[in-house]
């Protein structure tokens, strides 16, 4: 197809040419017009531990770091500080219960620790 006959064609056509994409661009807007202008986002930005990685990207990744990290967080979980604090809050948060709530605490466990 030359060029002459592309032309051509595209002025035989220019009502049809015209008319869909201004009428589809009208629905568009007349559909969206009265939209929520708010949006919601959420996101979770993981560094990585175990990868080494980070947000400054020119640093290689590093076997025993990473290593020591994950021994230092085991470290931290086992401490018994750690475990003190946590049993602290779980018996708080067991007392304050007015029922029983599968959730967080058995039925049955639940009338032992209000009987104590």
């Amino acid at each position: 197809m030359k060029l002459i006959e592309f032309v051509k064609l595209v002025f035989k056509h220019k009502i049809i040419l015209l008319l869909l994409p201004g009428l589809a661009a009208l629905l568009a807007v007349f559909f969206t017009i009265n939209t929520s202008r708010e949006y919601y986002s959420q996101t979770i930005l993981f560094t990585g531990l175990a990868s080494g990685s980070s947000i400054e990207m020119e640093k290689s990744f590093n076997y025993l770091a990473a290593n020591n990290a994950f021994d230092n967080l085991i470290n931290i979980i086992n401490s018994r500080e750690t475990r003190e604090e946590v049993a602290i809050r779980l018996l708080s948060q067991h007392l304050l219960l007015d029922t029983a709530n599968e959730k967080y605490i058995s039925p049955a466990v639940f009338t032992e620790l209000k009987a104590d």
